[in-house]
Formats: structure tokens, sequence, C-alpha cells
């Protein structure tokens, strides 16, 4: 129960931060730039997207001996977070 307040409490923090981020940047100028990126950012990203998943798939095979089920979304969390911290 306690777990899921202080979820509940970041949440909230963290759509406060944003909506002060976007207000102060505007909605327009975020708009603009999104209209800027072309095919070949979404192309980029894509890789990425796939290499996550396929290093992820990896670990998942890796694991399969240890007892206890690991969840494919848990890893995948953990990969972001360790990219995200290194």
């Amino acid at each position: 129960m306690v777990k899921n307040g202080i979820k509940l409490v970041f949440a909230a923090i963290g759509l406060v931060i944003l909506g002060v981020v976007v207000k102060k940047i505007g909605v327009s100028a975020i708009a603009s730039n999104f209209k800027t990126l072309s095919w070949r950012s979404l192309l980029l990203l894509s890789i990425s997207f796939t290499f996550y998943l396929l290093y992820t798939f990896a670990w998942m095979e890796f694991l399969k001996g240890v007892e206890g089920k690991i969840r494919f979304l848990s890893l995948f969390r953990a990969k972001l977070i360790g990219e995200a911290v290194n």
C-alpha cells in the first residue's frame, strides 16, 4: 500500500515538472520542433528500440535456468535504467 502511494506521489511530481517545462517552453515551440523531425530520426529511434528489445531477449535466454520467472518487462526496464545511468 505504501509503495503505491510513493509511486503516485512521484508520478504527480513528474507530471507537475512536465507541466512547468511545457509552460515555460511553450506548446507551439514543442510542436514546431516535432514537425522538424524527419523520418530519419524515426529510423534511428526504431533501430535503438530494436537493439534494446533484442538485448532483453538475450538476457531472458541467459536467465532461463534461474529459479523463478523474470518478466520481460522487468528486464526491459532494467536495461533502460542501466542505459540511462551509464
